[in-house]
């Protein structure tokens, strides 16, 4: 029997939602709403289509109870730098619908398999206070993505149990990094460089106290002991010394993400 080749998989989009917290119950990671204070959603998009998107790349996130819009960030996390790109959004009711663009406002375009964060800083609405301790569920936010490609849009849905909890949400840290294409990070391969960055998915901003930094990472390096590497980043005072250390010296803000550390 003759048979013809094997058809390729139609292009697909996916969103994911990152920087999740444990819920009450333990048995669930999702988001924390505070009544009055700062709550941070956050998600992932990208695509598969070899052609890549010319954009636009469009995302709507619909969550079960008021909450005001603060801002948003966009993040490029395989960029060597800090793109010329942002999220345009714009709230209406419970949902927020932002779009990815350039500096004049055009869209973004975006390659195959190259992903774009959406990070979206709220205050959480009028509810019933929990307890102390305590959290109410609330239901879930729902995120739907759009990247439009030049053989059609493509869709991907996701959704994100949510619950209250009482007071403000201490900061929370998450570390992006990027090795160079091969590298994982070896004494060898730390020559090769790779990027660092620090991100606060928490509801409180991190800010010096009793006069130390707000933030340091340790352990930049590889165990093995290199010569020759530097670290460097706009904003942080960096040190070869031991496994090495970087300080940022500015606070973070919920949602916030910081300048890059590079590692050459």
């Amino acid at each position: 029997m003759l048979t013809g080749p094997a058809s390729a998989s139609a292009p697909s989009a996916s969103v994911v939602p990152i920087y999740l917290a444990p819920q009450q119950d333990g048995s669930t990671q999702g988001g924390h709403v505070s009544p009055g204070f700062r709550t941070v959603l956050a998600y992932s998009v990208y695509h598969d289509d070899p052609a890549g998107s010319p954009g636009p790349i469009a995302v709507k996130v619909d969550v079960p109870v008021p909450a005001d819009f603060v801002r948003s960030y966009a993040v490029l996390p395989n960029a060597e730098s800090t793109p010329n790109a942002r999220w345009a959004c714009t709230p209406s009711g419970q949902s927020v619908s932002c779009q990815l663009v350039d500096t004049k406002g055009a869209p973004f375009p975006l390659p195959a398999s190259d992903p774009v964060h959406l990070t979206l800083v709220l205050v959480g609405g009028d509810a019933p206070s929990p307890a102390p301790g305590s959290a109410t569920p609330l239901g879930d936010a729902t995120v739907t993505a759009t990247v439009a490609t030049p053989g059609g849009a493509l869709t991907a849905t996701a959704s994100t149990p949510l619950e209250y909890v009482a007071g403000p949400q201490p900061p929370r840290v998450a570390l992006l990094q990027k090795m160079s294409p091969g590298s994982d990070r070896t004494a060898a391969d730390a020559r090769r460089g790779y990027n660092m960055r620090a991100k606060n998915t928490g509801g409180t901003a991190i800010t010096r106290q009793a006069g130390r930094q707000p933030l340091v990472v340790r352990n930049i390096l590889p165990a093995v002991p290199i010569r020759g590497v530097r670290i460097a980043g706009t904003g942080w005072r960096c040190s070869t010394t031991g496994r090495g250390t970087c300080a940022y010296t500015r606070s973070l803000a919920p949602g916030e993400i910081t300048p890059i550390i590079r590692v050459r």
